[in-house]
């Protein structure tokens, strides 16, 4: 009987004696902060149990799953050095090693003499065999306060200055960095004694993307051209209305013609028709020049206010009165 073999028969004996799912004490603060539930522990013994099955058939990739799952729903010490065979016997000489010395250590604090030496026992045993990997990073690293991932998990740049006890398989391994490209890559670390060593390069600097401004909604072009379109307009306005006060005076000059003695209140019926007419033709004037001068002005300040090349404002007319008094223009819009 090889010496694997007696230790695998110790630790089964260890396991089953008093009960098979051996629990450490769910008060202690070294193993459990909280308290689990009857329905909970119910659950954490089934999958021990099931695992158990699995673990005495050989099954051992099969049972380690249930193991680990039993230990998460409520640590046993037993489920633990199960867990921790069940691993070394896959190849997981680095999760098996970290659980033999881990469940060495609470079993002595809880008096457990045997199941504390053999414990011991199993992962000195296993030290030796344990395969690492080295992560070298290159002199720019120190400066870039790099971050690295081990297979997802976060672990400390200061892995460069020793080597990590691992798994053997693959690796996989990120090095990030503020304002630098990520580096990937992966890594066979072969079973066995031995260090495998991955050499990280510096990082490239990622290329600066300008932050996206907020637009103002306002394009710069459109605003111009609906300054052209409203100045446009504007002088229209204004020429009408130059062209309706010229009609008004001489309409009113070709009335005092009538009137006797050029008294506007001693016309005749025509003189009086005049009068009337170039009356209208100066409140047209009157308003044509006001709505004119206004559309210019509102154009003038659309085109020159309009910026270089934003998204185009919408730009309204809101309201436009005309009276006896004169004219009201309301232009509005995002400037």
């Amino acid at each position: 009987m090889n010496n694997r073999l007696v230790g695998f028969v110790l630790l089964a004996n260890l396991l089953v004696a008093g009960t098979a799912f051996a629990q450490a004490p769910s008060d202690s603060p070294e193993v459990n902060g909280a308290e689990p539930t009857r329905d909970t522990k119910a659950n954490a013994i089934q999958f021990f149990n099931r695992a158990k099955e699995l673990h005495e058939a050989g099954k051992f990739s099969e049972a380690c799953p249930l193991f680990e799952e039993s230990l998460r729903l409520d640590f046993g010490l037993g489920a633990l050095l199960y867990l921790s065979d069940c691993q070394e016997q896959i190849g997981r000489t680095a999760s098996a090693w970290a659980g033999f010395k881990e469940a060495s250590e609470l079993a002595a604090r809880s008096g457990q003499k045997e199941r504390a030496a053999i414990a011991a026992d199993r992962a000195a045993k296993l030290e030796p065999t344990l395969s690492y990997l080295r992560i070298e990073l290159a002199p720019e690293h120190a400066e870039t306060k790099t971050r690295l991932k081990r297979n997802g998990a976060a672990i400390s740049a200061l892995l460069s200055l020793d080597a990590l006890a691992v798994d053997p398989g693959v690796q996989e391994i990120i090095a990030e960095a503020d304002g630098f490209k990520p580096f990937k890559t992966s890594i066979e670390v072969p079973k066995g004694t031995g260090t495998t060593t991955l050499k990280i390069p510096a990082l490239e600097k990622a290329p600066v993307v300008a932050a996206p401004q907020e637009s103002s909604g306002i394009d710069g072009d459109s605003m111009r051209i609906a300054g052209v379109v409203v100045g446009g307009g504007g002088l229209v306005g204004i020429a009408i209305g130059t062209g309706f006060g010229i009609g008004a005076i001489k309409s009113y000059d070709a009335a005092l013609a009538t009137c006797e003695g050029g008294a506007p209140n001693r016309c005749t019926d025509e003189g009086i028709a005049l009068q009337e007419s170039a009356k209208q033709s100066a409140l047209i004037s009157t308003i044509s020049f006001a709505v004119g001068g206004t559309l210019v002005a509102g154009g003038a300040l659309l085109y020159f206010l309009a910026p270089a090349s934003e998204p185009a404002p919408a730009v309204m007319l809101r309201d436009f009165r005309i009276g006896s008094d004169g004219a009201y223009l309301s232009i509005g819009g995002v400037l």
